[in-house]
């Protein structure tokens, strides 16, 4: 087994030596991910070329050497160094607060209908009640006018079975 290098020492990339991909649908021409580009230099079993990497690790929103107005929309400097703007990030903050507006809205409204179905279950319970209730004193009453002396006064009926 051989031993293991330092971390300090130069990585050698072969790019014969990079495994393959296949995909669900079979074997795959696109590009192997292990190979990086312009970080490696092009030639087999090349060193590691470390300037690349500070130019990939440039760039960011806002371009310092530009004024604010020109950092709106995405832009590439000269030497390569990818600045995205901040366009897109202040968009995506206004869509952010215009869904939680919409959101909050939505809440009182939905306030209010509940608030509504509430009254109307109410309304409709109190009906149905005085209804029944009628229905059942009329229904005493015609018992108390047949005469019969065992049957209760509407009053006191109502008092028992009344809602």
């Amino acid at each position: 087994m051989p031993e293991p290098r330092s971390l300090w020492e130069s990585v050698e990339y072969n790019p014969d030596d990079a495994p393959t991909f296949s995909s669900t649908f079979g074997s795959s021409n696109a590009p192997n991910p292990f190979e990086l580009g312009d970080i490696w230099n092009a030639n087999k079993g090349s060193q590691f070329d470390s300037s690349a990497l500070t130019k990939v690790a440039q760039g960011g929103i806002m371009n310092p050497n530009k004024p604010w107005y020109e950092n709106i929309f995405p832009s590439t400097d000269t030497d390569g160094s990818q600045w995205s703007g901040f366009g897109s990030p202040v968009l995506q903050l206004g869509t952010g607060l215009a869904n939680a507006y919409t959101g909050w809205q939505n809440m009182k409204q939905n306030k209010e209908k509940l608030a509504f179905q509430k009254q109307v279950w109410s309304d409709q319970f109190n009906i149905q009640k005085k209804m029944t209730n009628t229905q059942l004193s009329d229904r005493q009453a015609a018992r108390v006018a047949s005469g019969n002396p065992n049957t209760l006064s509407v009053d006191a009926y109502m008092k028992l079975h009344g809602l």
